[in-house]
């Protein structure tokens, strides 16, 4: 599978969240690097936006999140934050910088449970954070 295809198929599912533009998905990813990669893509793509992508690797369950600059600096909001929590509904955890965050998922199976609830999260997330 070409990575611009995958990328380009996601572009396609983007939704507004509180204003923000965001991608939840679940991908089919070769490796933790792979699934990071596609991160950095729709990061570049998005301009501004938040995608939070699983993925099942070798049996163990990934999640990546990323999120743009402006959202950090204007919104508060960290990728950090958001796959912590993400990853709290599949007996995940996990962590990493405001912009891109990686979790292990101990059950693969909540995986979709774990992805549907990303909106809410990053609702309470957005308004909780103080807008300067």
């Amino acid at each position: 599978i070409n990575s611009q295809d995958v990328i380009g198929d996601l572009m396609k599912t983007v939704r507004q969240v509180a204003n923000i533009a965001v991608i939840v998905s679940q991908v089919e990813a070769k490796s933790v690097d792979e699934l990071r990669q596609y991160g950095d893509l729709l990061r570049e793509k998005m301009g501004s936006g938040i995608a939070v992508l699983a993925a099942s690797v070798q049996g163990k369950g990934s999640l990546v999140c990323m999120v743009t600059k402006d959202l950090i600096d204007e919104r508060g909001l960290r990728a950090g934050d958001i796959v912590k929590q993400v990853a709290g509904y599949a007996g995940g955890s996990g962590g990493g910088s405001p912009h891109m965050a990686l979790a292990g998922i101990k059950e693969v199976g909540k995986l979709a449970v774990a992805l549907s609830h990303v909106d809410q999260i990053i609702l309470q997330l957005s308004s909780s954070a103080t807008l300067t």
